[in-house]
C-alpha cells in the first residue's frame, strides 16, 4: 500500500494577487509538510505536489474556496515514498514560456472524450500534430502523426510559423503529455489564424492522468484502461506526474481532449 499520495493539475484562469496565493500556498504547503512544485502566474497554476492526501485536498480546497479557482480537475496517483527532494513554489510570468501576442482565455476550446478524438483522428481532413518534445515522440505517438521533433516547447511557434502551407485548408488534432501544453499550444495556433483564416478546426489532447499505483497488478489495469480508451495509439507512453514510460500495445493513456472550433 502506498503511503505517499502525489496530486498533479493546472488550471488556466485569470489569477488578480498572484503574490497572495503564492504566500497562501507556500504557508498551507509547509504546515501540511508538502513536497514538489507549485507554478503561480497570472494566467493560472501548475503543480505537481506530494504528501498527506488530506494536506493536499485542504491545498485544493484553499484555492478552490479563497481565490475562487473553479474546476481544477486532479489527477491521484501513490507511490512508497515521496519522488521530490524539497518544496519550490515560485511566480512565474507565463504558464509557459511561449513566445507570442495571443490571449490564452480567449482562445480555448471545449471538452472533447476519447471517443470523440478517436472518431476525430479518422477523419482524414485532420493533421494529427504531435507537441511533445523528441524524446517523447520517439518513445510513442498517434499513427500517422506529424512530429516536429522540437527540442523544448518553445521551438513549436517556429515550426509552425514555417510550416503553414502544411496546415493550409487543413483541420489540427495536436497531443501532448499533461494537457497544459496543448492548451497553451492551440491558443498561439488559433491566434496565427487571424485575420486570415488557415485551417477551421483546431483539436487538443493529453496523454496521461490515469491514476494508478506504481505495482505489477496496475501495469495490466494500465494496460487494459489503455486499450478501452484509445486505438490509434503505438510505442510507449509517458504518465505523468512521474515521467515514467510504459508499454502500450495499440493506445495512450490519454483520458481528456479538447476541441477548438474558430469563429
Amino acid at each position: 500500500m502506498s503511503s505517499v499520495t502525489i496530486v498533479t493539475f493546472y488550471k488556466v484562469t485569470p489569477i488578480e494577487n498572484v503574490s497572495k496565493l503564492k504566500r497562501e500556498v507556500e504557508r498551507l504547503a509547509f504546515k501540511e509538510n508538502l513536497s514538489g512544485t507549485f507554478f503561480a502566474t497570472s494566467q493560472g497554476i501548475n503543480t505537481t505536489l506530494a504528501g498527506n492526501q488530506k494536506g493536499l485536498e485542504r491545498l485544493i480546497n484553499l484555492l478552490t474556496d479563497s481565490f475562487l479557482i473553479k474546476g481544477i480537475d486532479p489527477t491521484w496517483t501513490g507511490a512508497f515514498k515521496t519522488p521530490f527532494k524539497r518544496l519550490k513554489i515560485r511566480i512565474k510570468d507565463k504558464l509557459l514560456p511561449l513566445k507570442g501576442n495571443f490571449n490564452i482565455f480567449d482562445l480555448r476550446g471545449r471538452h472533447v472524450d476519447p471517443e470523440h478524438w478517436n472518431k476525430l483522428l479518422e477523419d482524414p481532413e485532420f493533421i494529427v500534430l504531435d507537441v511533445r518534445n523528441e524524446y517523447e515522440t520517439r518513445i510513442g505517438t498517434f499513427k500517422n502523426s506529424l512530429i516536429p521533433s522540437t527540442k523544448h516547447f518553445t521551438d513549436l511557434p517556429e515550426y509552425i510559423h514555417n510550416n503553414k502551407k502544411i496546415f493550409k485548408n487543413k483541420k489540427i488534432a495536436m497531443f501532448c503529455t499533461g494537457g497544459i501544453r496543448c492548451e497553451i499550444a492551440s491558443s498561439f495556433t488559433c491566434s496565427c489564424n487571424e485575420p486570415n483564416p488557415l485551417w477551421s478546426t483546431i483539436a487538443r489532447c493529453n496523454t496521461s492522468a490515469i491514476s494508478v499505483s506504481l505495482s505489477g497488478s496496475s501495469w495490466n489495469r494500465v494496460d487494459r484502461l489503455i486499450n478501452e480508451l484509445f486505438t490509434e495509439y503505438a510505442g510507449f507512453s509517458v504518465v505523468a506526474p512521474m515521467r515514467m514510460t510504459i508499454p502500450c500495445s495499440t493506445a495512450s493513456s490519454n483520458t481528456s481532449c479538447w476541441l477548438r472550433l474558430n469563429r
